[in-house]
């Protein structure tokens, strides 16, 4: 049997690391999902790191976790750009509208990756006569934030995707202050979300 080159075992070196981040988003504990986040976030290039944090922002129970998740996007997205395309491709179908008929919506949820990113011309692209949603107030919120991101006002962006997924507890405060630590750089991200909690 031949010994592995050292570009081969530093690629299985890499796979296994992104595979023991990606179990951490499954974990109980918030705080090893949120070191899951980091882990992932430090592989921009690789596809499983950036499928993994896109499920997580549609899926994640937890709202908070899932705007960490899209942060880390984010923060990706600045080394490998092709991450925006994979995150808009995961979405095809529901990218330009948006369908609100619950407090959860998956597509409301990964547009806050756009926000953050500063891709603006996502959220110009937008049709808010397709906004379906419960209440004048969800509707009108929704077209306050698709204005916040075609603005690149990621402060009312963040206070509006709080409200949305009703992350206003001390418990949510905490996640979002631990982020800040174990995300050292993202701090002006996660401010506006911290302060937002606070309503």
């Amino acid at each position: 049997m031949q010994d592995r080159s050292p570009a081969a075992a530093a690629l299985l070196s890499v796979m296994d690391e992104v595979v023991r981040h990606a179990r951490a988003l499954v974990d109980d504990d918030e705080v090893v999902r949120l070191r899951g986040i980091a882990g992932l976030a430090a592989h921009p290039h690789d596809d499983t790191a950036i499928t993994e944090l896109i499920e997580s922002v549609k899926n994640d129970l937890f709202g908070e976790l899932s705007i960490v998740a899209a942060v880390a996007l984010a923060e990706m997205n600045r080394a490998n750009p092709a991450v925006a395309t994979a995150v808009a491709a995961r979405f095809r179908d529901t990218v330009g509208s948006i369908a609100l008929y619950g407090g959860y919506d998956p597509t409301l949820r990964l547009t806050y990756f756009f926000a953050v990113a500063g891709i603006r011309d996502w959220f110009h692209g937008m049709r808010p006569g397709d906004v379906r949603a419960r209440t004048d107030e969800y509707r009108a919120n929704v077209l306050r934030y698709v204005a916040a991101g075609s603005d690149g006002d990621v402060a009312t962006a963040a206070r509006l995707m709080v409200w949305f997924e009703s992350l206003d507890t001390a418990g949510q405060r905490l996640v979002f202050r631990t982020a800040r630590r174990l995300l050292p750089g993202w701090d002006h991200w996660f401010k506006p979300l911290a302060r937002a909690t606070h309503r």
